[in-house]
């Protein structure tokens, strides 16, 4: 098992929502 692979994958996805909620947040205000 690669544990670290798998927080990597976490943190990406993460990123990803964060970068799409500033996104909508910014197209909103």
């Amino acid at each position: 098992m690669e544990l670290t692979k798998l927080i990597l994958d976490l943190i990406r996805v993460i990123l990803q929502i964060i970068v799409a909620l500033m996104q909508l947040t910014g197209h909103a205000g």
